[in-house]
């Protein structure tokens, strides 16, 4: 190697080198920083008494207001009991403060109001989704426009309107990330995320830790995101957003009963009207969803009782209780959505009915009730929803259901005990005791230790066997472990986040999957195919081919179907095919 080139790399390194280390000075750690924040504080406390001790009156008052804008101010009644050991000083501001902090928004607003403090008056109502457009009008004369749009868009972010927030330069970075994200627009979020990566100072970092959290967890990264929302609680144990999203991956992992703590913790201690109907609406789903039907009754009682007008969540509610088999329970609260409130609320009525209509297997009664939604609001879902059955009825009508299987497709050998195992085009083992034909599906089971999966698993299992054993089949979902060829691996997965909604398929379940389902996918492990029509554009070649199923199929209707004679008579002739 010449000198010139040696000269070469060794600059390379020297450059990569130093600048590693002015990139390091140039984003502390958080830790860094909140002992940096930490002393300023210190600071200022200290400047503070030693005003107060030499009677420098205004410079101690400074030095409060100061202290309100730090990154790390002083708990709210230390702030105030600092104001009280100062003579004939108004401390309305400092007692607000406290009364916001406990959860007292009344008596906070009422001290705002009586200190002269608008702002925080309208900030404070904003938060609790009260409308503030009459306030503004009378109380923020002295507000510029881009104030007055601030306070409006706390408003409406409170309230969950997101498509409402204004995205401008001054809107909150925070805001405008959560409002893209709960839009759909995902890229927008990212780029949001990218801009606050280069954070310097306390605050601002753990608003970006707090937003990476986040993002992972809308990806289905909820391991990854865990640790960093616990990150976030170590320097602001109060921080309720990262409680929330903590609250989401537990539950969608499994972990109920600390899902079922925070949730408690939060609900108990939220004054906000917006962010406790959310925090019910979660704990109501996460129930149904573990199928506390009682539980998570009491929550939806409670919010039919105190926000009568979210006819959102009743459609929420219904579709919950179908999905997981209280199609009954859900049928009783159709009612609630009135069909005179205007055309939006008529169609949600026509739109659930239709819901139920189909999942009694009456098509007939389903499309009327469809196309009813869609003349009263022009939802594409409606629509679809029509198309759907329609198109699927069509190809029914012009296929032919046929059990037989093609027997060149199948290999077998035979194993131990009697058994035979069928290795193509599935993995089963079989053999036929009097007139009865035994099959067993050895099913392991991987997942990453941090799912708790209880006994899901053992209930899989029992519902697939009892679900497929009928007309001389009997079949047995079996347990195990280990490592073997004649295993079916199944990998599972956290229930998905409430950002991207994910597919199940024969190989991959989520661990909140509804047993109906997972009898479904069961089917594909025993040879039969989906039965129903893909909407979606990109799966539509699916169509093309497809035999589709009577309604009441199991492989057509996944929540409410059952297997169908001629899928038990097309398993037991590919068990024939093993002469």
């Amino acid at each position: 190697m010449n000198r010139v080139y040696r000269l070469f790399l060794y600059s390379l390194l020297i450059s990569f080198f130093i600048q590693n280390i002015f990139s390091s000075e140039r984003q502390p750690s958080l830790s860094q920083l909140h002992d940096l924040a930490k002393k300023r504080t210190a600071a200022l406390v200290e400047r503070f008494d030693s005003a107060k001790k030499n009677k420098q009156l205004r410079e101690a008052i400074s030095l409060l207001d100061e202290m309100l804008k730090l990154e790390l101010p002083p708990s709210s009644r230390d702030l105030f009991y600092m104001c009280r050991s100062l003579r004939k000083v108004d401390c309305t501001l400092f007692k607000a403060r406290i009364f916001e902090d406990e959860g007292n928004a009344g008596s906070a607003m009422d001290l705002y109001i009586r200190s002269g403090n608008n702002k925080d008056y309208l900030r404070l109502k904003a938060l609790s989704g009260q409308s503030i457009e009459k306030d503004i009008t009378e109380k923020g004369q002295r507000l510029s426009a881009i104030e007055k749009s601030y306070y409006s868009n706390i408003s409406d972010f409170a309230k969950g309107e997101w498509q409402k927030v204004s995205i401008q330069e001054s809107t909150p970075i925070f805001m405008k990330f959560y409002s893209y994200l709960m839009l759909g627009n995902i890229d927008k979020a990212k780029v949001i995320l990218q801009d606050a990566s280069s954070a310097n100072s306390f605050t601002k970092l753990l608003e970006y830790k707090r937003m990476k959290a986040i993002m992972s967890y809308a990806e289905n990264k909820q391991y990854e995101a865990l640790p960093v929302f616990k990150e976030v609680l170590k320097y602001d144990p109060s921080d309720r957003v990262s409680l929330r999203f903590i609250a989401h991956i537990y539950y969608r992992t499994g972990w109920f009963d600390r899902a079922e703590k925070i949730y408690e913790e939060l609900i108990s201690s939220e004054w906000r009207d917006t962010e406790l109907y959310y925090l019910l609406s979660e704990r109501a789903e996460m129930r149904v969803r573990n199928l506390k039907i009682s539980s998570a009754t009491k929550d939806a009682e409670k919010i039919f009782k105190e926000y009568p007008d979210r006819y959102d969540f009743i459609v929420q509610w219904i579709g919950w209780l179908t999905e997981y088999g209280k199609k009954d329970l859900a049928e009783k609260h159709i009612t609630r959505i009135p069909l005179d409130k205007g055309p939006y609320f008529e169609s949600l009525r026509y739109y659930v009915q239709g819901i139920i209509f189909e999942n009694n297997f009456d098509l007939a009664n389903a499309v009327v009730y469809f196309d009813k939604a869609y003349s009263a609001y022009k939802a594409v879902e409606y629509r679809d929803r029509v198309d759907i059955i329609r198109e699927a009825e069509k190809i029914r009508e012009r296929g032919k259901k046929t059990t037989n299987v093609d027997c060149r497709g199948y290999s077998f050998i035979s194993a131990d005990t009697g058994w035979i195992m069928a290795l193509r085009p599935v993995k089963y083992y079989f053999k036929k005791e009097n007139d009865v034909f035994r099959l067993m599906l050895k099913l392991k089971f991987i997942h990453d230790k941090e799912l708790n999966i209880g006994d899901t698993a053992s209930e899989w299992s029992r519902s697939i066997s009892s679900t497929w054993s009928k007309e001389g089949l009997k079949v047995e979902a079996n347990i195990v472990e280990g490592d073997d060829p004649s295993y079916i691996n199944i990998e599972v997965q956290p229930w998905p986040s409430s950002f991207y909604l994910k597919r199940v398929s024969s190989h991959q379940w989520s661990l909140l999957t509804p047993y109906s389902v997972i009898d479904h996918e069961a089917g594909h492990l025993l040879g039969l195919n989906d039965e129903y029509f893909e909407p979606n554009k990109n799966l539509s070649s699916n169509n093309r081919g497809r035999l589709m199923g009577e309604p009441d199929s199991i492989m057509r209707n996944m929540l409410y179907g059952t297997p169908q004679k001629r899928h038990i008579q097309f398993i037991l002739s590919s068990l024939k095919c093993f002469k």
